[in-house]
């Protein structure tokens, strides 16, 4: 009998690596949701559905419908909000346990967390935002420093909402020269403060890293490393990878072993690190499916059907990284005809 998965959002980054990654599976039957009945990724599935947008009030009544009408036996969803709402999904999800959810999503609440454990040599220097004067006194810090500092939100993701913010030399540097558009002076974010409507602790400033990024996949059943894959990104755009390098990173495994210990991980989880002066700072920790994993199915380890068969009871296999190997994404047009 086959596996039969839920994809939401497919039309996206990370639903489009889950199905790429299971399609050639012949025991598993995906079905692929998105809002638009145009999506180009409907062709990889064995059968899409057009659904509600994630906001929409009917969205998890919804799913549930199409769960128990077409007996499915795993969920996998693609985007955060959707892990707010897990515990009322009505089939196994492939998503960490509700209480890591809880701790990941807010990064000020998993920073004191790792601090209290001994994992303060990680964690990026932060302060909490509750008003532009908080703000201004951690710019000033980093000024003294001459390091400019960001800005973003404790529950965002992906990069939504990310803002650095830097002197107007260094500001007007960068424009002239084509790059990051995220860089801005502190007058300017000060003049968005004054029309922004503010929710208490919804905003931390962090320190800038400057090194390498990496990003880290990994599966674990019940704290035990299973598979985990090192990553690093080499250019990114808009929070999405265009080129990408698994590399062997043994400093990054440790830790992220040690973690996953710590709390008890079972599934699969993204987490990742930005290097500065030598030292890994930990700057996301995603409960989820993310949209690069699909480098990591390229190097050899398809932690989708991993965690199919984690949640079956299957014992997984040891598998061997294809390290070295590289990724690049690029830009393809799909046609779409009305019936």
């Amino acid at each position: 009998m086959k596996n039969k998965v839920l994809v939401s959002a497919i039309g996206g980054p990370t639903g489009l690596g889950i199905i790429k990654a299971l399609c050639s599976d012949d025991d598993v039957f995906v079905i692929g949701l998105d809002m638009d009945s145009f999506c180009p990724v409907k062709k990889y599935v064995d059968k899409f559905i057009t659904c509600p947008a994630i906001n929409d009030s009917n969205y998890i009544d919804f799913v549930n419908k199409l769960i128990r009408e077409n007996g499915v036996d795993l969920y996998f969803p693609t985007l955060q909000p959707e892990l707010m709402h897990i515990e009322k999904i009505c089939c196994s999800v492939a998503s960490p346990q509700k209480s890591l959810i809880d701790l990941t999503l807010d990064k000020v609440k998993l920073y004191k967390y790792l601090q209290s454990e001994n994992f303060e040599s990680i964690i990026p220097d932060y302060v909490v935002i509750n008003c532009y004067e908080d703000l201004r006194m951690f710019y000033d810090k980093y000024k003294l420093l001459k390091r400019p500092i960001c800005l973003k939100e404790v529950n965002g993701h992906g990069g939504v909402g990310f803002k650095i913010i830097d002197t107007p030399t260094n500001v007007a540097s960068s424009f002239l020269k084509g790059q990051s558009s995220n860089r801005h002076t502190l007058k300017a974010i000060e003049e968005i403060f004054n029309g922004l409507g503010l929710s208490k602790d919804s905003l931390m400033g962090c320190e800038y890293l400057d090194g390498e990024e990496f990003s880290i996949d990994v599966v674990a059943q019940e704290g035990t490393v299973k598979a985990i894959v090192t990553r690093r990104r080499n250019r990114v755009s808009n929070g999405i990878v265009l080129e990408g390098e698994v590399i062997e990173n043994l400093e990054l495994i440790r830790i992220v072993e040690k973690i996953a210990l710590m709390i008890g991980l079972h599934g699969f989880s993204n987490i990742q690190f930005r290097y500065h002066e030598g030292k890994p700072k930990l700057i996301d920790f995603n409960p989820r499916f993310c949209g690069s994993q699909l480098i990591s199915f390229g190097a050899g380890i398809n932690f989708p059907r991993m965690v199919i068969d984690l949640l079956k009871g299957v014992e997984l296999p040891k598998l061997e990284v294809k390290w070295g190997m590289r990724s690049k994404r690029y830009w393809e047009m799909e046609f779409c005809y009305e019936d």
